[in-house]
């Protein structure tokens, strides 16, 4: 019964770390790549250390611990010097209004265990960090046992001979559980904090890549404009006229500048557009009626297909496009949208069934003869320039 009792008295702090592992990546998604985010977190870093000190449990008869050097060695792993120094304040603090015997020695291996923190993040902030690199920080963090230097020798004998190894055991496992969990939680933070940067980059200019897109299009679902009823439009890029093939595979990668802003402006409140890869443009909205949507369908097309394509000292070509269109009461998942976008699509999952609603060539329809002296003008102009 004891050996439960125990159990049950570690797994509170040891939950307590768990929930500041999850305010860590809160934190870093709210208040992305700036120092007010490093400094919040080292007030919760802090926090929980006082926290610790205030449920300390007994893992072995006569000895009480705490786990407020595995908060402040995270706090340096974790946040760099800056977040350890909030959190060291913090912890000192409360440590020395605690006061009695060990105050110093608590205050010195603080620091210890944070100063060992920042060195490991210093050492391994280039690389992957996993199980092992953080078994090597509760390792390396143990170093604040050396402390006990500044408590009388007869306490001092007796922490190193029953109270180190547990202490140590403790951290092996805390550390290096809950390092995992904020080291996932920091790489979630980072990858969205990219996709972030790939959204805004080139505003007007860029269609956002597939990554960013897929990103936009789920959190979208999940709790903005996308959740409930949605729509999808397939916009696949050819070129009018076989003539224009002769150009090469090049002209595929032509870009045209100012092509998603044109593109956004037509888009109804919530509306999401990019590129899936180098021939199809998504576009997710909110519901529209049918005949909202049928204008929105030819407004689209004709904003890619009227605005020639910039191709340097080339005669830009002019694009068609192919309009492929799902309705969906539930936003499934991005692959399952191509798929259906694409017609590569399996049975769909209960709740996500597609409606196609429209598809169309999308070309401009002219005469054989237009088309004929239009490949002759931009063929003339190609090699005599222009008249």
């Amino acid at each position: 019964m004891t050996h439960w009792t125990t159990l049950l008295d570690f797994l509170g702090p040891l939950a307590l770390l768990g929930m500041m592992a999850v305010a860590f990546g809160a934190v870093r998604r709210l208040i992305p790549g700036c120092q007010l985010s490093t400094s919040v977190l080292g007030l919760l870093f802090g926090t929980v250390a006082i926290l610790q000190m205030n449920a300390p449990f007994s893992p072995v008869d006569g000895l009480i611990v705490d786990m407020r050097n595995v908060a402040v060695a995270l706090a340096g792993a974790f946040l760099g010097l800056r977040g350890f120094v909030i959190c060291l304040i913090i912890a000192a603090a409360m440590r020395l209004q605690i006061g009695g015997v060990g105050a110093a020695s608590g205050i010195a291996a603080m620091i210890l265990a944070g100063g060992a923190g920042v060195l490991w993040h210093a050492m391994t902030w280039h690389r992957p960090r996993g199980i092992w690199s953080m078994a090597g920080l509760a390792g390396l963090m143990s170093v604040h046992l050396l402390a006990v230097v500044l408590l009388p020798s007869d306490l001092a004998i007796w922490f190193l001979s029953q109270a180190a190894p547990v202490i140590v055991a403790l951290n092996l496992f805390a550390v290096t559980l809950i390092g995992l969990l904020l080291e996932r939680e920091r790489l979630r933070a980072a990858e969205e904090a990219r996709l972030r940067a790939a959204l805004a980059s080139d505003p007007g200019e860029r269609l956002m890549s597939r990554e960013a897109l897929e990103w936009a299009v789920t959190q979208a679902s999940i709790s903005s404009a996308l959740r409930g009823d949605a729509i999808a439009i397939g916009l696949r890029l050819g070129h009018r006229g076989l003539l224009a093939r002769l150009w090469g595979a090049e002209i595929d990668r032509i870009p045209m500048p100012g092509l998603r802003r044109r593109l956004e402006a037509l888009l109804p409140e919530g509306g999401i557009v990019g590129r899936a890869d180098a021939g199809l443009i998504v576009v997710a909205i909110p519901g529209l009626s049918n005949a909202g949507l049928d204008e929105l369908c030819e407004r689209l097309r004709r904003c890619v297909s009227d605005a020639p394509a910039h191709a340097g000292e080339l005669a830009p070509p002019r694009l068609a496009v192919k309009v492929a269109v799902r309705r969906y009461e539930v936003m499934p998942s991005f692959a399952t949208v191509l798929a259906d976008l694409t017609g590569h699509a399996r049975s769909s999952r209960k709740g996500h069934a597609a409606t196609p609603v429209a598809q169309s060539s999308g070309q401009v329809q002219t005469a054989a003869g237009d088309v004929l002296f239009q490949t002759f003008d931009r063929l003339r102009e190609l090699r005599f320039g222009s008249p």
